[in-house]
C-alpha cells in the first residue's frame, strides 16, 4: 500500500458519495411527472509505468465520475413522438366528426330528415284534399319548418368553424409559447459550465417537446452541445436558442368562396406557408379547411336540389283561385331558402292542381310528394350526406382507438426506461453503501500502515 492507494480509495469516497446524492435525488423525484431516472457513470482511471527508484510499479488511479447520464431509450422517445402525434391528430378529427353530427342531430324527430318527412306528408294531404284550406296551411307550416331545420344547420356548422378558428389561434399561441420555453432551455443548457448536471434541464424540455409534439407532430435534430433543433411540417420552428414565431392568417380560396369562408394557413415568420402538419393543429386545420366547408356546400347542395325541384313542378301547376303557380321556396341555399313570401300570404297560393283540372286536382302536390324516392332528389341527397358522415365519424372512432391504444403501449415502454423503480434504487442504494464503507475501511487500512511506516520504523537502536 502507498499514498498511491490512499489516492485510489478516496476516489472511491467520492464516487460513491456522489451516487448516493444521485439516488437520493432519484427517490425524492419518484413520482414527479416527466421525470428521468439518473445514474452516475464511473470509469477506472487508466494505471501508467512509473520508476520506483530502480525499478517500476504500476499506479493505479482509482475510480472518476465521466458525468451524471438519464436513463431513456432515444428510439422509444422517436417513436413516443411520433405515435402522440398520430393520435392526437385522429382525436381531434373524430371530436370534430361528432361535433358535426351533432348539429345535425340524426336520428331524432328534430332533425332535418323528420321535417322532409313532415313536408313529403303534408304535400300527400294537400294531394288528398286539394280544396280545403287547412291542409294547405299545414303544409306551409310544414315548408317553412324543414327550412329553419335547414338553415339551423348551415348555422351550427359555421359556429363550429367559428370555434375551430379560435382553436387554431389559442392552439397556435402554445406552440409559441412551448417553442420559446425549448429555446431557453437550449440557451442554459449551452451556457452552463462542464461540472453543471443539466438532466433536470433535460427532462423540462423533453415534457415541452412532448407536448410540442402531440400539438404539431414536431420532430427533433439533436446538437453535438446538447441542444436541440425543433422541426413541425416543412419548416424549423426552434433552432438552438432561435425561434421562428407561427401566425394564422386566411386567404381567399375558390373551393371555399361558394360557402362563403376563406382558407385558414399556419404561416412561420409571417411569409412562409407551413405544409405537412400533424398533431392537434393538423386536425382542426383540416376541420376548417376541408370538413366543414364539405358539410356546409353538401347542405347547400340539398337546399338548393329542393328549391328547383319542388319549384319546378309547383310552377306547372294551378291554385285555388285558378292562377299559375310560382316559386314555392326562394333562396339558394341552407341559409338563405325559405317559404316563398307569396304563399306565406296566402295558403290558397299553392298550385296543387294540373293546369285545367279544376280546385279537386291535386295531381301537382302528389307530383311533389312523389319526389321523396328520387334518387337525385333533396331527400336522398341529405340522407346519403347523414350517412357518409356516419361513417366517416365511425371510422375515424375506430382508428383513433387503436392508434391512441398503439401510443399508450408506446408510452408506457418509454416510461419503464426512463421511470425511477425504488427497488431498484432500494438496490442500489444498499449497493453503493457497502462500496462506500469498503472505500473508507481501505483509507484507515492504509492510514493504520502509514502510521506505522512513519511512527515506528527506524526505532531499533535508539
Amino acid at each position: 500500500m502507498s499514498v498511491e492507494g490512499l489516492s485510489s480509495a478516496v476516489s472511491g469516497l467520492l464516487a460513491h458519495r456522489r451516487r448516493l446524492d444521485v439516488i437520493s435525488h432519484n427517490v425524492a423525484n419518484a413520482n414527479t411527472e416527466g421525470y428521468s431516472r439518473q445514474r452516475v457513470d464511473l470509469t477506472a482511471n487508466s494505471g501508467s509505468a512509473i520508476g520506483i527508484w530502480s525499478g517500476s510499479s504500476s499506479s493505479l488511479g482509482g475510480v472518476t465520475i465521466d458525468g451524471i447520464s438519464r436513463s431513456r431509450d432515444a428510439f422509444l422517445e422517436v417513436r413516443s413522438l411520433a405515435s402522440s402525434a398520430n393520435a392526437a391528430e385522429l382525436q381531434s378529427s373524430y371530436a370534430s366528426h361528432l361535433d358535426l353530427e351533432g348539429v345535425l342531430a340524426e336520428p331524432s324527430d328534430s332533425g332535418v330528415a323528420a321535417a322532409f318527412d313532415d313536408l313529403w306528408a303534408a304535400f300527400d294531404d294537400v294531394a288528398n284534399f286539394p280544396d280545403q284550406l287547412p291542409q294547405r296551411v299545414a303544409l306551409v307550416n310544414s315548408a317553412t319548418i324543414l327550412t329553419e331545420r335547414l338553415g339551423e344547420a348551415d348555422s351550427g356548422f359555421r359556429a363550429l368553424h367559428t370555434a375551430a378558428r379560435q382553436t387554431i389561434e389559442a392552439t397556435v399561441a402554445t406552440v409559441n409559447s412551448l417553442a420559446e420555453e425549448i429555446a431557453a432551455i437550449n440557451h442554459a443548457v449551452a451556457t452552463s459550465s462542464g461540472g453543471t448536471n443539466t438532466n433536470d434541464l433535460l427532462d423540462q424540455r423533453d415534457a415541452a417537446v412532448s407536448r410540442l409534439a402531440e400539438l404539431t407532430g414536431a420532430r427533433v435534430s439533436q446538437r453535438d452541445n446538447g441542444t436541440i433543433d425543433v422541426y413541425v411540417g416543412n419548416s424549423s420552428i426552434v433552432q438552438g436558442s432561435r425561434t421562428f414565431e407561427l401566425s394564422v392568417t386566411e386567404t381567399a380560396d375558390p373551393g371555399l368562396t361558394p360557402v362563403g369562408l376563406q382558407r385558414t394557413d399556419i404561416m412561420i415568420g409571417g411569409s412562409v406557408r407551413m405544409t405537412s402538419l400533424g398533431g392537434e393543429l393538423a386536425g382542426h386545420v383540416s376541420n376548417v379547411n376541408s370538413a366543414i366547408p364539405s358539410a356546409l356546400s353538401t347542405l347547400d347542395g340539398v337546399a338548393a336540389q329542393l328549391i328547383s325541384d319542388v319549384n319546378a313542378l309547383h310552377a306547372t301547376g294551378e291554385d285555388l283561385d285558378g292562377n299559375v303557380g310560382g316559386a314555392f321556396f326562394s333562396g339558394t341555399s341552407a341559409a338563405t331558402i325559405s317559404v316563398d313570401a307569396a304563399i306565406l300570404a296566402d295558403p290558397r297560393a299553392v298550385a296543387a292542381a294540373s293546369p285545367g283540372s279544376g280546385i279537386r286536382d291535386g295531381e301537382i302536390a302528389l307530383g311533389i310528394a312523389e319526389l321523396r324516392n328520387s334518387a337525385t332528389g333533396a331527400d336522398s341527397l341529405y340522407e346519403s350526406f347523414s350517412v357518409s358522415l356516419g361513417l366517416a365519424t365511425s371510422s375515424l372512432q375506430r382508428r383513433s382507438s387503436a392508434q391512441s391504444e398503439a401510443a399508450a403501449k408506446v408510452d408506457e415502454a418509454r416510461l419503464a426506461a426512463r421511470s425511477v423503480s425504488l427497488d431498484e434504487e432500494m438496490v442500489d442504494l444498499v449497493a453503493t453503501q457497502r462500496a462506500y464503507e469498503a472505500s473508507a475501511r481501505v483509507v484507515s487500512a492504509i492510514d493504520q500502515m502509514l502510521d506505522t511506516l512513519v511512527n515506528r520504523l527506524g526505532t531499533v537502536g535508539r
